[in-house]
């Protein structure tokens, strides 16, 4: 049964990649009609792969992104990496593989940063709004990330890099940051949020708007450094009675 499963995810991975190939072999490349076109090629071909390491995770019993970056020659963070740009919403997906359009996209830096953003509206907002400055721009500018406010989607980043660590997707943290394009010292400080009191927590973990006033990154992270659990207690205490008329 498990070697079927394995069979029919790896040939799947196969036939995707005859399918290019004939692609190829039909005849040559058609010119590129506008400078997007090969970022939009580049970008078709990352989507339909993870696809395929999508599908074979899911219809193989134990099968890891480290056993199946092992199996496909590449790193597991690499796999991961792929991996990641399925979490776009999926009309944004649509918008990146639909074969008749060559219109402006995104840079993939700018579309990691937009797959982390929490809400499927909020992604097509932004997804929009970048493409509409890049339209007006030159080939090859890059719009610069939008500035999340609050704790919330770092607390999901967190949850979901403790996961990855915890089913040893990643030896290391140095291997989930390179993933992740970030340095080693911001996963671990994101990873941190995780070690605050539950109710602390729970505080924080909020929209931007529901915060406690006064409440700061920085804030945060010298709680994250006081020693203590209820030393961290009474610190926030302090931090929010501060707002308080």
């Amino acid at each position: 049964m498990c070697y079927t499963i394995r069979l029919r995810a790896t040939l799947k991975l196969s036939i995707n990649l005859l399918e290019r190939l004939a692609g190829h072999a039909c005849g040559p490349r058609p010119v590129a009609t506008s400078p997007w076109t090969p970022a939009r090629d580049r970008l078709r071909e990352l989507v339909d792969r993870a696809r395929g390491y999508a599908t074979a995770i899911r219809e193989e019993p134990g099968l890891t992104q480290g056993k199946l970056g092992r199996r496909e020659g590449v790193s597991g963070a690499r796999v991961n990496q792929v991996l990641s740009i399925l979490r776009l919403d999926p009309s944004i997906l649509a918008n990146l593989i639909d074969a008749e359009r060559d219109t402006p996209v995104p840079s993939l830096d700018e579309l990691f940063a937009i797959g982390r953003i929490s809400g499927g509206r909020a992604q097509v907002a932004r997804y929009r709004a970048v493409c509409a400055a890049l339209a007006g721009e030159r080939a090859g500018v890059q719009a610069r990330p939008a500035r999340q406010r609050g704790f919330q989607h770092l607390f999901a980043r967190a949850r979901a890099w403790q996961t990855a660590l915890d089913a040893v997707e990643f030896r290391s943290l140095s291997e989930l940051a390179a993933a992740e394009g970030l340095t080693h010292h911001r996963v671990a400080q994101v990873l941190d949020l995780l070690t605050l009191p539950v109710e602390i927590q729970a505080a924080l973990d909020v929209p931007a708007e529901e915060l406690p006033k006064g409440i700061t990154q920085a804030e945060v992270r010298r709680l994250v450094r006081t020693k203590g659990v209820e030393v961290q207690r009474e610190g926030f205490a302090t931090v929010c009675a501060r707002s308080l008329p």
